[in-house]
């Protein structure tokens, strides 16, 4: 996996730890929260530019519906546990 460089990564939205940018295996580029307790990761993309665009661009509503939708999806795991 190779790594990106932090300094041009934005911060997670959720627990504001550092972004970082990856590439997988198969050559697929994601922007990511730092923290491995952290849940947030961004799509996979074909290219890292593409990647660091769409995780840096998040504005506060897309922060908020992000929030949100981790909130059910807990919630929806926690009723079906």
């Amino acid at each position: 996996m190779t790594m990106g460089t932090p300094s041009d990564v934005l911060p997670c939205p959720i627990c504001h730890r550092a972004g970082l940018v990856s590439e997988t295996l198969d050559h697929f580029w994601s922007a990511m929260c730092s923290d491995d307790n952290c849940i947030v990761i961004g799509r996979y993309f074909s290219d890292r530019d593409a990647a660091l665009r769409i995780w840096n661009s998040r504005g506060p509503a897309s922060v908020a519906a992000l929030a949100g939708q981790l909130l059910s999806d807990s919630m929806n795991a926690a009723v079906a546990a």
